[in-house]
């Protein structure tokens, strides 16, 4: 396996990243460490697998910082390639990419975005020429079909 992230799930507000570092370090370099309040969770990644293999061996079913309970899986591998170290663009958009997918837990399909809740209005309907134009249908006409006015 080349797998060396290791996914930490069900923390609250109360544990900061520099909790998790403190955690994680012993066990070997860390590349990495990702905190994603919104998903409460975080991903660590080491710069091996053996150190990656050590942190999950101890840490398992047995990760409590700040009296919070806290769950230790293997994370997923990541699809985009690696960019390359001196692109910081590139960088940034992996980041936000596996931000994105690390908040789909489930591997719940995306859905499209859902149509607005209300039909545009159709264009306005105008009089044929040489009929006045009134703003409102004949059958409306209070001097039409025997109304009359006064009295």
């Amino acid at each position: 396996e080349t797998i060396t992230t290791l996914y930490i799930g069900g923390l609250n507000e109360r544990i900061s990243e520099h909790d998790l570092r403190d955690q994680f370090y012993s066990y070997g370099e860390i590349k990495s460490l990702r905190v994603i309040p919104r998903s409460a969770c975080a991903f660590v990644t080491y710069t091996t697998r053996k150190a990656a293999e050590e942190a999950a061996s101890k840490l398992s079913n047995k990760l409590p910082i700040k009296g919070a309970r806290l769950k230790l899986m293997w994370g997923r591998p990541q699809t985009t390639p690696s960019p390359a170290p001196d692109s910081s663009a590139a960088a940034l958009a992996a980041a936000s990419a596996a931000a994105q997918q690390s908040s789909n837990f489930f591997n719940l399909a995306t859905q499209p975005p859902a149509a607005p809740a209300f039909a545009p209005l159709p264009p306005p309907v105008y009089a044929p020429p040489g009929m006045p134009s009134t703003g409102y249908y004949a059958s409306m006409d209070p001097s039409r079909m025997g109304s009359s006015t006064g009295g």
